[in-house]
């Protein structure tokens, strides 16, 4: 890989890291948007401006090359990589143990599993498909709901 295509590829990753996080609950997210802000909004406009934005790039960036060379190696990007994995699995783990004891329960985890489930496109494309298609509002297709649903799908 070369330097160029290895350093935009970490400026990516370090804009997606620090810019755009991502966060199962909102909350977390809310949260560290604010710290964000409160960290790289010198101007105190409550909005990170152009030159702020690049700011905290070049911060995150410092942050990942830890041999201060000016350019990220494979090691100082996969470290980065496992530094955001280690921290996203820590904030689920907190979310999903809800007594603190530091270890999920088999009810946490059934409790978390049946939390997620109704949520994403898949249960998205779902609910629209019952709307649409459900006559009897049973909260199921029925065989001919169904070949509705197929014969609208083939006349588009």
């Amino acid at each position: 890989m070369s330097k160029l295509r290895m350093l935009t590829s970490a400026l990516a990753l370090g804009a997606v890291l620090l810019i755009n996080p991502a966060s199962a609950e909102e909350g977390d997210r809310s949260e560290r948007r604010a710290a964000k802000l409160e960290k790289y909004d010198t101007d105190g406009d409550g909005k990170l401006s152009a030159e702020e934005k690049k700011a905290a790039k070049e911060s995150r960036f410092d942050e990942m090359d830890t041999d201060a060379n000016g350019s990220l190696s494979d090691a100082e990007v996969e470290a980065a990589k496992g530094e955001r994995k280690a921290k996203k699995q820590a904030r689920r783990k907190a979310q999903i143990d809800t007594d603190g004891d530091g270890e999920i329960s088999k009810d946490e985890y059934m409790t978390h599993e049946g939390k997620r489930k109704g949520k994403g496109k898949k249960a998205k494309k779902r609910a629209k498909m019952l709307e649409k298609y459900d006559t009897d509002g049973d909260g199921k297709l029925s065989e001919e709901e169904r070949a509705a649903a197929k014969a609208d799908k083939k006349d588009k």
